[in-house]
This record gives structure tokens, C-alpha cells and sequence, in this order.
């Protein structure tokens, strides 16, 4: 009997896959063209909707009852339709292919691919529930060399890619950075922290390699320090290691932790933040009775201020999100709070003028308002006032907007040689009140606008005409006579074959990081429904990260959005534990 039962997952896991596996696909491209062109592509989305669908019969043949029982909460059902329809609208393409001549129509593969959500979704939020791993924050600390243990192989693969891309992949956005750092003419258009980092690492060896080795020494020591930290509320050893070997094989770790942008630390900040948030959270709050993990939470605010211009608010809205939670704590979260402000105020205001520092422009955050002009102007059915227009001319011309403007990319909007960035930043509230008004008239082209610019935050599937900025592999053209010179050509040609394999067949499964955030918001949902509110605070800074990129994302870059892939699996973890809330005032030492 066992073995029929077990016959019968396999068999009916292996179908189902298949099936849903070439309907999910179909949403976007069609897969016998792709079977000829990259026939790995889709054993490897086969293979994923098998395990995934292993886990729906599994769940269905072996725990029946509970299983079905699941569905008559009500709650669960709104959030599965929800997260289906995300999901859906994440993944569906225009589907030109399917009105072919003998096609069976959008519509069979539209029902399939639906249910196919449906039932991983059901599948994936009962075990997160029904798994029952008890969290509570423990007297007795695990071992200090866990951090090692854990942060080790992070280093190792880190290293590897060092060697590979030696000195580290550097872009435009790098050099703004390094000319800094050697003519002092300080800028914070991109973050001065940065510059100031590399600085003093360099002033050791004075090659943008120190920089890049420095990321992966933090990047190692944060990940371990997360693992301790999950290791020490209680989640299993066997889960925290089989974590760190996906994060480990998965190229995004290795190429992004030696790639000298600032993204990379700001991403690691967060994921170093959401640790003490679960900290705080699972401790009830004592963990900040504790004035050391108070420091230690403000210098992490602070950073994450500094080192990207949308890290303030999402460090200030998440504490006082949290504070709201922990009332008897109020001075703890007050003081990281006000010292982060006023250090942002004082750093940014007198000191940065003291030192000559040529602040970030506002007018830099307008990629979404200008795209959205962009795509008005270039639809037939798009529509201006002669005042609008005129508005627009004075700081650009309307036909110069319209050649300059493309779906994806702000830039060739916002660097246009014609836009008048001076007019823009003096009368910014005038063009805001343009934009309002155009797109008030205009607000079905405007939705369409925005969610072409916004793609890469909530798309999984890479739209016709798009592009996807995956990673930095090389050391581009620049007047500093740097250039990419790694220690061992066998080690860079095979890394980047596996990045470029990874980019051309797994492009929707790795780098593009909506599927990371819905993977957030579907474990944030079963945590939720699990463990109350407290868990949703977890999850507060990178969904506020999230919600900042689809306010101002400026282009299809990865890199912004990277903190969902470290994230997701301290959230995914998390997911599968029940909060154990009663604590001792001795346990937090």
C-alpha cells in the first residue's frame, strides 16, 4: 500500500509538472521554438514544477484530511486568490503566438497555468503552517564558530568569483566612486559612504580589489551571523544548511558580493536589519534591553541611510512600525530613531556643505513621472493641453521627449542633452503639477507607462522590447586605466559560462527578482496567518523596500532589488516556525 501511495505522488507529480511547466511558459513565449533553441530551459522549469507538485500530492495521498481542511478558512481562500492573480498577472505575456493558425488559443493554457498557482500555492502556505518548528529565543547561545561555519562557504565562493573577476566588474556608476576617491571632489549623487569606504580601504592597497574583498569578508560575516542568529530561536541546523548551499550555488551571491557598487553592502544592511528585527520580535522586545543591540541597531540605520537615498525612510517607517508593537520598549526605539534623523540632517545639511559636497539632486527620483509623459506623448490616443505642452517645452522639447523616450530606461530621458535639469530642479513643483495634470487626463496610459518602467520590480516574465541588467562582468572603458585582469583565465571563462547559462535559461527563475518578492509575500502570508502580526513586522523593511522601487525604480537593473534574494530566505525560514512568545527576562543573556 505504502508503495502505491508512493507510485502514485511520483506519477501524478511528474504529469501534472510537465503539463503546468509548458502552460506557465506558454504565458509568454512559445515552447517548441524554445525546445529547439535552448532545450535546458525547459527540463529545468520541468524539473522545478515536478518537485513543486511532488509537494501537492505528497501533502494530498499522505495528509488528506488536514489538507482539504485547510480550504474551509475563508481567510485562506481570499489569500490564495490573491496571490494568485499576482502571480498570474506576473508571469502572463502578450501571447501573439497562441493566435497562430492551428494554436489551441490563449485560453486552455490560460485555465492550466491558473490552477497550477492555485494548487502550489495551497500546497506551499499549508506546509509553511502545518510545520510546526518552535521558535523562542533561547537562554543558551549556539557556538560563536556557528558564524564561521555558516559564513565560511559564503567567503570561499566569494573568493572564487574574486579571482575570476579580478579586480571586481566596475560600471559608470563605479568610477563616479573611485574618481572620487582620488580627487577628493565629493559628490553625493551616488551615496558619499561609498566613496568614503573606499578611501579608507584603499589608503591599505590602493587597487578597487581591496573594496571588492572587503564585501565578501561582510557578506560572509552577516550570513553567518544570520544563521546563528535563526540557529538560536530554534530552526533546525539541517534547513540553515541547506540554505546556505542554495544561496551559495546560486550566481547572484558570487558575482554581485565582488562587483564594486554600493548596492551590494545596501542590500546586506538590510538583510542585517531584518535579523534584529527578528531579534526584537521574537525576544518580545528584551533583546533591546540590551543598550549594545541598541547601538549596534542605530549604526545600522545609519548606514543604510547613507548608503542609499531610500534607506532613511524604510529604516524610519520600519521602527516605528515596530515600535507601535513594542510600547514598553519606547526609549530604545525612540533613540536609534532620532539620532538617525538628525545625524541624516547634520550629515547632509552643514557638513556636506562645509566639505564642499555637491548634494543628490531631488529631480532624480522623476524617472516614473518622466516615462509616464514619455509613453503619453508617443501613443496616438495620448492627450495635452496647450498650457501642458508649453510646461513641457520649457524644460524640454516635446519632440525631443518623445524620440528620447524608451519603456524600460529613464535615462535617456533624465541625461537627455536637451533637458534643462537646472529649469527642472528650480521649479519642480511646476512640473510635478504638469505631470498631475497630463496624467489626470491620460490615466489608462499612464498605468500602462508606469507598469512598463516598474517591469522588473513585480514581472517575472521579460517583456517584448525589455531588457534585464542581470549582473556586471567585465571592467568597463574608463580614464583610470583600470581594467579586468583575473588570476586565473580557466576560472573566469568557467564562471561566466555559468552566468551566461544562468542568464539565457533560468533569466525568469534567478534574475528577475519579482519571483523574490512574491516569494516574500506568499511567506509573509502564511507567517502572518501563523504567528499574527509580529511576523508581518519582520518582513516590514523589504516590502518598504519594494514599495520604494516601484516609486522611482530608474531602470531594469537587478541590483535594486537585491535585498530580496538574501532576504527570502531568512522569510521562508521563518514561515515554517511558530512563535513561542513567553520569555524570561534572563533568557535574552
Amino acid at each position: 500500500m505504502n508503495v502505491l501511495r508512493l507510485l502514485t505522488v511520483i506519477v501524478s507529480s511528474t504529469i501534472a509538472g510537465l503539463v503546468s511547466a509548458r502552460a506557465v511558459l506558454t504565458l509568454f513565449e512559445p515552447v517548441y521554438e524554445t525546445w529547439e533553441i535552448a532545450p535546458w530551459r525547459v527540463v529545468i522549469f520541468s524539473l522545478v514544477f515536478i518537485a513543486s507538485f511532488a509537494l501537492f500530492f505528497y501533502q494530498m495521498v499522505y495528509e488528506r484530511p488536514s489538507f482539504l481542511s485547510f480550504l474551509k478558512r475563508p481567510i485562506h481562500l481570499v489569500v490564495i486568490a490573491i496571490l494568485t492573480y499576482l502571480f498570474y498577472f506576473s508571469t502572463v505575456g502578450e501571447m501573439v503566438h497562441l493566435e497562430e493558425e492551428g494554436s489551441i488559443g490563449p485560453v486552455p493554457i490560460i485555465i492550466i497555468a491558473v490552477l497550477t498557482y492555485v494548487l502550489l500555492i495551497w500546497a506551499v502556505m499549508y506546509r509553511m503552517i502545518a510545520t510546526d518548528w518552535h521558535m523562542y529565543w533561547k537562554k543558551n547561545q549556539p557556538s560563536p564558530w556557528t558564524i564561521v561555519y555558516f559564513g565560511l562557504p559564503i567567503v570561499l565562493i566569494g573568493f572564487i568569483y574574486w579571482i575570476g573577476f579580478f579586480p571586481g566588474p566596475m560600471t559608470p556608476d563605479s568610477f563616479h566612486h573611485w574618481r572620487q576617491s582620488l580627487d577628493y571632489d565629493f559628490s553625493n549623487w551616488h551615496p558619499m559612504i561609498y566613496t568614503v569606504l573606499t578611501i579608507v580601504l584603499t589608503s591599505f592597497w590602493d587597487n578597487p580589489a581591496v573594496v571588492t574583498l572587503f564585501q565578501v569578508l561582510f557578506i560572509g560575516a552577516v550570513w553567518g551571523y544570520t544563521m546563528f542568529s535563526l540557529r538560536r530561536i530554534g530552526l533546525p541546523h539541517i534547513a540553515l544548511i541547506v540554505a546556505t548551499t542554495i544561496v551559495t550555488i546560486i550566481p547572484i551571491t558570487g558575482i554581485y558580493a565582488v562587483t564594486f557598487w554600493k548596492d551590494v553592502l545596501y542590500s546586506v544592511l538590510l538583510l542585517l536589519f531584518t535579523v534584529y528585527f527578528m531579534n526584537i520580535v521574537i525576544s518580545k522586545g528584551t533583546w533591546l534591553a540590551v543598550w549594545r543591540n541598541v547601538i549596534l541597531l542605530t549604526v545600522t540605520m545609519l548606514a543604510l541611510a547613507f548608503f542609499r537615498n531610500n534607506g532613511l525612510p524604510i529604516v524610519l517607517v520600519s521602527l516605528i512600525a515596530l515600535g507601535l508593537m513594542h510600547l514598553k520598549y519606547w526609549r530604545a526605539i525612540v533613540v536609534p530613531i532620532v539620532v538617525t534623523f538628525v545625524t541624516y540632517i547634520v550629515v547632509t545639511g552643514p557638513i556636506f556643505s562645509a566639505l564642499d559636497v555637491n548634494a543628490a539632486q531631488s529631480i532624480e527620483s522623476l524617472s516614473i513621472p518622466h516615462q509616464q509623459i514619455g509613453y503619453i506623448l508617443n501613443d496616438e490616443d495620448g492627450t495635452l493641453t496647450e498650457q501642458q505642452a508649453a510646461k513641457l517645452d520649457y524644460f524640454m522639447p516635446v519632440d525631443a521627449w518623445k524620440e528620447a523616450y524608451h519603456p524600460f530606461l529613464s535615462d535617456h530621458i533624465k541625461f537627455h542633452p536637451e533637458l534643462d535639469r537646472d529649469r527642472l530642479a528650480d521649479d519642480i513643483p511646476g512640473y510635478i503639477g504638469t505631470w498631475a495634470g497630463i496624467v489626470g487626463n491620460n490615466f489608462g496610459l499612464a498605468v500602462e507607462g508606469y507598469l512598463y518602467q516598474t517591469s522588473i520590480v513585480w514581472q517575472i516574465h521579460e517583456p517584448n522590447r525589455a531588457y534585464t541588467a542581470s549582473y556586471a562582468s567585465q571592467v568597463m572603458d574608463n580614464p583610470h586605466g583600470l581594467e579586468m585582469s583575473p588570476l586565473s583565465e580557466p576560472v573566469h571563462q568557467g564562471l561566466l559560462s555559468y552566468l551566461t547559462f544562468t542568464d539565457e535559461q533560468l533569466l525568469e527563475l534567478i534574475w528577475r527578482p519579482a519571483l523574490f518578492i512574491l516569494l516574500i509575500l506568499l511567506a509573509t502570508s502564511a507567517g502572518t496567518l501563523k504567528n499574527g502580526l509580529r511576523f508581518l513586522i519582520i518582513s516590514t523593511p523589504v516590502i518598504l523596500n519594494w514599495g520604494t522601487m516601484l516609486a522611482a525604480i530608474p531602470a531594469q537593473d537587478f541590483r535594486y532589488m537585491l535585498p530580496n534574494f538574501f532576504i527570502l530566505f531568512v522569510i521562508v525560514l521563518l514561515a515554517f516556525g511558530k512563535f513561542k512568545l513567553e520569555i524570561k527576562q534572563e533568557d535574552l543573556h
